[in-house]
């Protein structure tokens, strides 16, 4: 497997071909590109800067704390940010949110202000009326 980007995708060419082989293995390309995000998170040049997004908030907590320690500044992006804007009492139009992922929401941004990270939420978002 030497396809960085679609790596963790359950394609027939990806996870399909793998198992049904005896032996499989990783790329020299996998393996340098995994090298490079390994030390650009260990030792990062500063500032660092991530941008996340999707819909789910919860599938992407662990993520998200450990970007919260390593980062300077976390781009939030998608539908994922609603959950953000509702923790800071924004207006949300009709945009669907569970509430219980609020809380949690509410939890991450008071651990990034702890640590001096800036999160930023896109300002410019059309929500539905």
């Amino acid at each position: 497997m030497d396809a960085y980007g679609t790596a963790h995708r359950t394609h027939s060419s990806t996870a399909g071909v793998a198992d049904i082989m005896e032996l499989s293995a990783a790329g020299y390309l996998l393996d340098k590109e995994r090298q490079y995000l390994k030390g650009a998170l260990d030792s990062p040049t500063r500032p660092l800067a991530a941008i996340v997004g999707r819909a789910k908030v919860s599938t992407k907590v662990p993520e998200l704390e450990s970007l919260i320690e390593k980062c300077d500044t976390i781009l939030l992006g998608a539908a994922m940010i609603f959950k953000f804007y509702k923790a800071l009492e924004y207006e949300i139009g009709k945009s669907m949110v569970e509430e219980n992922i609020v809380e949690l929401a509410d939890k991450l941004i008071k651990q990034a202000e702890a640590k001096g990270v800036i999160f930023i939420l896109p300002s410019d978002v059309v929500m539905d009326d």
